[in-house]
C-alpha cells in the first residue's frame, strides 16, 4: 500500500512540482542556499517520518534546517518523527491534527516552535522543550487533551497566547522561564491600552499546580489572577517580588511558601484566596501593598519571620503588624491584639468570615476604613477607650453583630457610614455610664436597638462588661510590666501574679 501511494505521489510530481524543490526519500523539500526546509513527507501517513541531518540535490548538500508550515498537518496516523540536530524552527501547524501522535522529542537545536504546530495532537502525552528554544508560538499545543505535565525552560522569552489552551489533561506546570513573566500587551484599535501577565492566558485555568523555577525574579501583575483549579505553587528562592493581584481570586489555593529572596508583596496579591490557611511572611519582605489579603476567609494563622525588621507578629498574635507604626496590616480569626498596637489598617479583618469577636485594645487610637467589614460572623466587638476615631465602612456588612462594647467615655469620631448593613437596629451598645446621652444622640451610634451602661462585673479588667480571655491577657501584660493594679489583684494578696490568671480562667469557667 506504501508503496503503491508513493508511485501515486512521484505521477502527481509534475503536477504539484511548483510547491517543492526536490522529493528525496519519501520526504519533499524546498532549498535556499545550503539550507533545506521540509514541506511534506508521505512517509508520515504510515505511521512514522524519519528527517535526515542533510540531504544531496543536484550534486549539492544541503542542511536540514527547518521543517516548514502544514508539513504534516492531519497526518492523522503518524505516530513517530524524528527530528534531526540540524533544525532550528518547527513551522506554523506543521504537525497540526496528527492525532496519532504519542510524543515528540526536540533536538538542542531547535529554537523556535510556530503557532500551533502540535495543535490537536490529541495522542501526545509528553513533551521535551530543550534549553535551546526561545519562543513557542499561540497555540502552538492547543489541543492537546492528553498532556499532563509541561516545563518551559529558562531560555523561553516569548510564548504566545493560548499555547496551551484546552489541554484538559494538563495539570502541573514547571516555569524556569523569567521572561515569560513579562506583560501580555491588550491591543484595542491598533493601540496598546493595558498590559499585564497572566499565565492562564497560556495554559488554560484547570492547572492545578505550578512550579516556578530559581530564574525566575518576579511574578507579575495577575500572572495567576483567577486561577480557580490552582492548588498548589512552589516559588523558586530567585523571586524578589509578588507583583499586584498577582493570585488574585485563586479560591482553590490552600498553601504557598514565600522564600526569603521575596521582598515585596504587591497589592491585593493574594486577594480573594478564600481556600488559604496559612502565609508566613519571611524576614526580607519590606513592603506589602494594600489588601493583600483581602478575602482570605479561611485563614487561621499568620506569621512574620524572626529578623524581619519592617513587620513582625509580636506575641504569635496571628498578625503582620507594621513595626514602625504599630498598625495592624492584616489579621485573622485566630488574630489577639496585642496592647503596643495603635491603629488598624484598611481591610485589615475585611471578609474575616470565621471571627466571631474582637477586642481592640486601649492603645489602639484609630479604625481605618474598611478594617472589619464583610466579617459576616461577627457578633461581639470591643472597642478600647483610646479609639478616638472609626473611618468609613469599617464595620460595615458585619449582619451578625449583635453586641458592642465601646469603653470610651468620649464618643469617637466616627463615619456615619461605619456600620452600614450590620443590623445594628437589632444590636445592643453597651457604653460607660457618663457618657450615656452622648452615645444616643450621636450618629450612628443613636441607631443601635439598645444602648446601656457597661456594668461591673469582677474580672473584667478591660471593661467590657465580661470576663474573657481578653481579660487573661490583661493580667499577663500587668505582669510583664512588673507593676501593681488593684483591678488585676483578683486574689487580693497585695501582687499581681500567676495566681490572678488563674482568677481570671476560674471566673471564665463560672
Amino acid at each position: 500500500m506504501k508503496k503503491y501511494f508513493t508511485l501515486i505521489l512521484m505521477a502527481l510530481l509534475p503536477i504539484v512540482s511548483s510547491a517543492y524543490d526536490a522529493y528525496i526519500d519519501g520526504i519533499y523539500y524546498d532549498f535556499s542556499e545550503d539550507e533545506a526546509t521540509v514541506t511534506s513527507g508521505d512517509d508520515a501517513y504510515f505511521g512514522a517520518v524519519s528527517i535526515p541531518k542533510s540531504v544531496t540535490y543536484n550534486h549539492k548538500t544541503y542542511s536540514v534546517t527547518s521543517i516548514g508550515e502544514d508539513t504534516f498537518c492531519e497526518c492523522s496516523e503518524l505516530t513517530f518523527v524524528t527530528i534531526p540536530n540540524s533544525v532550528t524552527s518547527i513551522g506554523g501547524s506543521a504537525f497540526w491534527g496528527c492525532s496519532s501522535l504519542e510524543s515528540i522529542t526536540f533536538p538542542e537545536s531547535v529554537t523556535s516552535i510556530g503557532d500551533e504546530a502540535f495543535a490537536e495532537c490529541t495522542g501526545l502525552t509528553s513533551i521535551t522543550i530543550p534549553n535551546s528554544v526561545t519562543s513557542i508560538g499561540g497555540g502552538a499545543f492547543y489541543g492537546c487533551s492528553s498532556l499532563e505535565s509541561i516545563t518551559i525552560p529558562e531560555s523561553v522569552t516569548s510564548i504566545g497566547e493560548e499555547a496551551f489552551i484546552d489541554c484538559e489533561s494538563l495539570t502541573t506546570v514547571t516555569l524556569e522561564s523569567d521572561a515569560i513573566m513579562s506583560a501580555i500587551e491588550i491591543e484595542e484599535d491598533g493601540e496598546i491600552y493595558y498590559s499585564y501577565t497572566w499565565i492562564p492566558s497560556i495554559f488554560g485555568e484547570q492547572v492545578e499546580t505550578y512550579f516556578i523555577g530559581n530564574a525566575v525574579t518576579c511574578i507579575g501583575e495577575c500572572a495567576f489572577c483567577d486561577c480557580g483549579n490552582l492548588t498548589s505553587v512552589t516559588i523558586g528562592n530567585g523571586v524578589t517580588c509578588i507583583g499586584d493581584n498577582a493570585f488574585g481570586a485563586c479560591c482553590s489555593l490552600g498553601s504557598i511558601n514565600i522564600p526569603n529572596s521575596v521582598n515585596s508583596i504587591g497589592v491585593g496579591a493574594f486577594d480573594g484566596c478564600s481556600s488559604l490557611v496559612s502565609i508566613t511572611i519571611p524576614e526580607n519582605v519590606n513592603s506589602i501593598g494594600e489588601s493583600a489579603f483581602y478575602g482570605c476567609s479561611s485563614m487561621t494563622s499568620i506569621s512574620v519571620a524572626v529578623g524581619n525588621t519592617t513587620y513582625d507578629s509580636r506575641n504569635n498574635c496571628n498578625a503582620i503588624i507594621e513595626t514602625s507604626s504599630n498598625e495592624l496590616i492584616v489579621g485573622c480569626k485566630n488574630t489577639l491584639i496585642p496592647n503596643t498596637v495603635t491603629s488598624i489598617g484598611e481591610n485589615a479583618f475585611s471578609e474575616c468570615r470565621g471571627l466571631s469577636s474582637i477586642t481592640i485594645p486601649n492603645n489602639v487610637t484609630s479604625i481605618s476604613d474598611w478594617a472589619f467589614t464583610f466579617c459576616d460572623g461577627l457578633t461581639s466587638v470591643t472597642i478600647g477607650n483610646g479609639v478616638n476615631s472609626i473611618g468609613d465602612y469599617a464595620f460595615s456588612d458585619c449582619s451578625g453583630l449583635t453586641d458592642v462594647y465601646c469603653l470610651s467615655e468620649d464618643v469617637p469620631k466616627t463615619s456615619f457610614r461605619a456600620f452600614d448593613n450590620s443590623s445594628i437596629w437589632n444590636a445592643t451598645l453597651h457604653v460607660p455610664a457618663p457618657a450615656l446621652d452622648a452615645y444616643r444622640t450621636t450618629e450612628p451610634w443613636s441607631g443601635f436597638k439598645d444602648i446601656v451602661e457597661l456594668s461591673e462585673v469582677r474580672g473584667n479588667l478591660n471593661g467590657d462588661g465580661k470576663v474573657d480571655i481578653a481579660d487573661a491577657v490583661c493580667v499577663l501584660d500587668v505582669m510583664a510590666k512588673d507593676v501593681y493594679d488593684s483591678k488585676a489583684d483578683l486574689n487580693e494578696d497585695g501582687k499581681i501574679d500567676i495566681a490572678d490568671f488563674v482568677c481570671v480562667l476560674d471566673i471564665m469557667a463560672q
